[in-house]
């Protein structure tokens, strides 16, 4: 695959993944995240051994794939936020863990006399 084809392959599947993540929690994604992990894996591969000819020909889609990577990434950690915030209301939680360690802990004990 040429560089430029990596490119759109890996733009393609990022693109999916965030919409994909739109309309689905993270934990169904899984199969979307392996298949765009192995894009960028083969990106990372053909950009290394790329010539800088064939990098300053494909800046176009490169700032494309580096716009729509930080679109997902703005997304995914919208997306986790909210399923923290919803594991804290199930677990009961504090939401202020650097608070929670500053504070001297309670003690419990059993009176084994009793």
């Amino acid at each position: 695959m040429t560089l430029k084809e990596t490119i759109l392959a890996a733009t393609a599947l990022t693109g999916e993944l965030y919409e994909t993540l739109a309309e689905s929690p993270p934990d169904s994604c899984q199969d979307l995240l392996e298949k765009r992990g192995q894009a960028m894996s083969a990106f990372q591969a053909v950009h290394q051994t790329a010539t800088e000819t064939d990098r300053e020909a494909c800046q176009a889609q490169l700032q494309d794939l580096r716009e729509i990577d930080q679109l997902l990434q703005q997304r995914a950690d919208a997306s986790f936020t909210v399923a923290k915030d919803q594991l804290r209301a199930n677990v009961g939680t504090t939401p202020n863990y650097a608070g929670a360690y500053n504070e001297t802990p309670t003690i419990a004990c059993v009176d084994r006399k009793a």
